[in-house]
């Protein structure tokens, strides 16, 4: 997997291609979409990670810890 090996670019491309063709939001989205959000952190894209978590965050706040993501994020220290 391209995230284990250093290569964030190529894992973001291939998570948010994965998660555009799933229509519905069950769990298989909400990880790939979580994926991505890690990613993005991990590259230092902060603007970038926080959209698939809210996507999440939308629809179950209590899945994993988006909730605290979103939280900071919106109080400024995400």
């Amino acid at each position: 997997m391209q995230v284990a090996k250093g290569m964030f670019d190529m894992a973001a491309t291939q998570f948010k291609a994965a998660a555009s063709e799933m229509v519905a939001m069950d769990n298989v989205k909400k990880d790939t979409l979580y994926d991505l959000g890690l990613v993005y952190e991990k590259m230092g894209k902060k603007e970038e990670a926080i959209e698939p978590f809210k996507q999440i965050y939308e629809v179950d706040m209590g899945y994993k810890d988006v909730s605290a993501k979103v939280d900071a994020y919106y109080s400024g220290q995400g």
